[in-house]
């Protein structure tokens, strides 16, 4: 299985993950049941500047592998939210994420909007008159109830966090519960094999670029992020959806999206 660097975001400067394609903008209304284009899933209705932002990067669509989903799952609805240009930049560069409470369910996913960059709180979203303070904790609103891909907003607040870190965001050593949450998400969301796989691609990625200059390796910041460790967060949550048909040395089945565990 060919991957490339894990952590498409790190490409963003170059490689955009917004896109405002009519099919998109419709099919990502459609799917949350959002009534417009100016609805941004955390602002709300009559919002400007609202924009498709892809959840995985369009650029690193080859690594959607290692969450169990196809090259063109990326363009999916469920990989996309509708959100203000400035939070989608945002959450581009790892600067906010998306967390959960403990305990989600198929049935019951509440997200929430989490700044991680301080000097981020005091700036103002373009003609909205708030703050990115403002709507710090703001809930991710699904109209239809309807969610996108869990697995794909895990990793990235999987990364975000680690990332957090290496900039000296997170004074902390221990595992937030935004990181828990996360964990429990991508074992909700993935059989056994497919959690150990994307266990060993992040604990084998390098550290990302520190805005400051690099310290020694024993003083990094980075040094000192937990492990993200799949087992270790707790007993794996039963699913009704079968284990998926995939076995080392054998081609990966096809994803079936009407299954249980493409659900999640």
């Amino acid at each position: 299985m060919a991957v490339n660097n894990m952590d498409g975001w790190e490409n963003i400067s170059s490689h955009r993950t917004q896109s405002d394609s009519a099919a998109l903008t419709v099919a990502a209304k459609n799917y949350y049941g959002l009534s417009g284009k100016r609805v941004c899933q955390v602002l709300g209705v009559g919002t400007l500047h609202v924009v498709n932002a892809h959840i995985w990067p369009e650029s690193n669509r080859k690594n959607l592998v290692l969450v169990e989903l196809e090259e063109d799952d990326v363009n999916n609805a469920r990989n996309i939210l509708r959100l203000h240009h400035d939070i989608e930049r945002a959450f581009d560069h790892k600067r906010l994420t998306f967390t959960t409470k403990r305990g989600a369910t198929a049935e019951n996913t509440q997200f929430e909007l989490k700044v991680l960059d301080p000097d981020l709180m005091a700036t103002t979203l373009a003609d909205t008159g708030k703050t990115f303070a403002d709507v710090d904790g703001l809930p991710l609103v699904f109209p239809t109830g309807r969610m996108p891909y869990r697995r794909n907003l895990a990793t990235h607040s999987v990364l975000a966090y680690r990332f957090a870190r290496n900039q000296g965001w997170l004074q902390i050593d221990a595992l937030t519960e935004g990181e828990v949450t996360a964990g429990e998400l991508i074992r909700f969301s993935l059989d056994e094999e497919a959690q150990q796989r994307l266990h060993r691609f992040l604990d084998s990625m390098p550290s990302p670029p520190s805005s400051s200059s690099p310290p020694s390796p024993d003083s990094s910041p980075a040094s000192k992020t937990p492990a993200f460790t799949v087992t270790s967060l707790g007993a794996r949550r039963g699913r009704r959806g079968g284990k998926r048909g995939k076995r080392r040395g054998k081609k990966a089945a096809p994803v079936n999206r009407g299954s249980e565990k493409d659900k999640q």
